[in-house]
């Protein structure tokens, strides 16, 4: 995400973040998530600074300002949307209660240029070592595609037979079989490695591409 923030007349610089909250009542917030710092120079005028922050619809952007530790943001019953905290401040994950108002009425302008989390989260590799295959358990944060590659391998959604497959938020899950040269291997010694190569593509957004190495067992037949 790249936030824009336009700011009034300031005499004086200004250290500052973005902030997440979340309504828990009329007059109380929940603080999910803060930016870095930034400094921003003195006077009025817009300014571009990048923060992946998780939001979601119903929550409200805050603008902290480190000089007094406050966090202007829209308060349900008082129409204000200044109030100061003192330092050092409510912190990521704690509920608050709005403290003392200053500077009624006034309106902040904030913009975001969104782009969609792409990390994919990687899980439980289970091994079928009657098959040889292997399971990964995957988690992705947004709707996507999902897509697994290898040069010695087939990787390809345990629901459905393909290569690249439309997923939605949450749990996913990837079947990896060796093929070709890596599958006569796997059939002769019983174990083989796989460079495999997992792009997730969210909607919207950009892709991200992880490399894992994973290992194929399989339990051979006895020779008589």
């Amino acid at each position: 995400m790249r936030w824009r923030v336009r700011l009034g007349v300031d005499t004086a610089a200004q250290t500052v973040r973005i902030r997440i909250v979340r309504r828990v009542s009329p007059n109380t917030f929940n603080v999910i998530s803060s930016g870095p710092l930034e400094t921003i120079p003195a006077g009025a005028g817009t300014y571009s600074f990048p923060a992946q922050l998780p939001i979601q619809p119903g929550d409200q952007v805050g603008f902290e300002n480190e000089k007094d530790v406050s966090i202007e943001v829209q308060a349900e019953s008082t129409g204000a949307n200044n109030f100061v905290y003192g330092a050092p401040g409510p912190l990521d994950g704690e509920t608050t209660d709005l403290p003392t108002f200053v500077n009624p009425n006034t309106e902040g302008s904030y913009s975001v240029d969104m782009n969609p989390d792409n990390i994919v989260t990687l899980g439980t590799l289970t091994r079928n070592k009657k098959k040889g295959t292997a399971t990964l358990d995957l988690t992705v944060p947004n709707p996507g595609e999902l897509t697994g590659s290898s040069s010695g391998a087939n990787v390809a959604s345990t629901s459905r037979a393909r290569i690249s497959k439309s997923v939605g938020a949450g749990p996913a899950q990837l079947l990896i079989k060796a093929k070709g040269k890596k599958k006569k291997r796997l059939n002769r010694k019983g174990k083989v490695k796989l460079n495999v190569a997992i792009t997730y593509t969210p909607t919207g957004g950009d892709p991200s591409t992880q490399s894992l190495t994973v290992k194929l067992m399989k339990k051979l037949k006895k020779k008589l």
